[in-house]
């Protein structure tokens, strides 16, 4: 039978290493609203509006980590990927009621072209239709419900990880409330 003790500790260390993780991904975050900010001066009102919501709904998606998986959730006793996104951004004022299902969430919103910023609502494949929505942190981090795998619940991963690249199937940029 495992000691205890270790048991704690190794949960400790994975607490330890999500909180790294988060505030290394929070440092990222800043660091691309502090370059946003030095725009041209024609730009600033609607690049300082768009810094804020995406750091308001960052900030809203980040409190969520460590919330448990559970089929059709919608809370922090337990949510699935959609309910995860839908509750983020109804949080964030982004949206009055958020659609329920996965693909639904690749109508909302614009393409987002070239890189991915945070706040973007990134979809995922598997088996030819849309399985899995997530936020992005930066270009390379998002935040989502896992519902298999070592990981399970709210937590961050790379987009680059073999799975998430190979399943991933673009990014949606979402307007200011009104305008999805």
């Amino acid at each position: 039978m495992a000691d205890p003790r270790r048991r704690a500790e190794g949960r400790r260390g994975r607490g330890l290493a999500i909180l790294k993780r988060t505030a290394a991904l929070a440092a990222l975050f800043l660091s691309a609203a502090a370059t946003a900010g030095s725009v041209s001066a024609p730009l600033a009102a609607s690049s300082s509006a768009l810094v804020e919501r995406e750091g308001r709904l960052v900030a809203e998606a980040l409190r969520w980590l460590g919330t448990p998986y559970a089929y059709g959730g919608q809370s922090r006793k337990g949510v699935d990927c959609s309910g995860f996104v839908g509750a983020v951004l109804e949080a964030a004022g982004l949206l009055a009621e958020a659609p329920r299902r996965s693909e639904a969430f690749a109508l909302l919103g614009e393409e987002a072209p070239g890189p991915r910023r945070p706040g973007d609502l990134l979809l995922f494949k598997r088996g030819g239709r849309i399985d899995h929505v997530g936020i992005a942190l930066s270009s390379s981090y998002f935040i989502h419900a896992a519902s298999r795998g070592p990981r399970r619940g709210v937590i961050v991963s790379s987009v680059e990880e073999a799975y998430w690249k190979r399943g991933f199937a673009g990014a949606r940029r979402l307007k200011s409330k009104g305008e999805l």
